[in-house]
């Protein structure tokens, strides 16, 4: 991608989000198939917190982590990017795994169609719209009504794409102090990198969470 980080943003935004969606509409296909077994399963005196923990591992080792790994070496090749797999799957991951969280919550809430229509609407409007990239994250904290910034503060997409572009503008030597006036313009601080990494891990916990509330709940139904 040369030495533009404008063209990097806006690949990590467009890859993640994808990744997001997908991940979410999974998920809740997934509880969706699952969820007359749990109730038999449940009826007849099985844990529901036992198959809600081995629905989980299983979507996650086999799902998630595999989803993420397919998806970021072709990535790696085609974009050219200097950052390591290592990192670039990190960010791939956490958002599977976020995205998944609520992808799960909607079967257990609201009818199949609706909970996959809902899915990749809520997870479209966090991973294209509302992501910190136009306008930027920058723009938005200046801007005179702070809403919308507080808006994109619980986006997956506006922390996936300012880890995955801070991961490359350290990373490329090519880059200069441009690029470094470049990822500031944009609102990107290199010292939110935890922060971006922390919120993707964390909201994917605190979502499954809520989804379990909720699961119990159907799979007593």
């Amino acid at each position: 991608l040369g030495s533009n980080l404008e063209a990097v943003k806006q690949a990590n935004t467009v890859g993640m989000m994808f990744v997001g969606v997908l991940s979410s509409l999974w998920a809740t296909l997934f509880i969706s198939r699952e969820l007359p077994m749990v109730q038999r399963e449940v009826s007849e005196g099985v844990s529901t917190t036992a198959i809600f923990a081995t629905l989980n591992i299983y979507n996650t080792a086999i799902d998630l982590l595999i989803r993420s790994v397919v998806f970021t070496l072709p990535v790696l090749y085609i974009t050219g990017y200097n950052q390591t797999f290592a990192d670039f799957l990190l960010i791939a991951f956490g958002t599977a795994w976020s995205c998944s969280g609520l992808g799960m919550i909607m079967p257990c809430v609201t009818n199949p169609r609706s909970a996959v229509v809902l899915s990749v609407a809520i997870t479209f409007l966090f991973g294209a719209v509302l992501n910190g990239v136009k306008p930027t994250v920058k723009e938005l904290q200046d801007a005179s009504n702070p809403l919308l910034y507080w808006m994109i503060l619980p986006s997956y997409n506006r922390w996936a794409t300012e880890a995955l572009t801070i991961q490359e503008e350290a990373a490329n030597t090519d880059y200069s102090f441009a690029e470094k006036l470049e990822l500031n313009s944009f609102g990107y601080d290199p010292s939110n990198w935890l922060t971006a990494v922390l919120f993707l891990y964390l909201s994917g916990i605190l979502l499954r969470l809520i989804c379990f509330f909720f699961f119990y709940k159907k799979a007593l139904e």
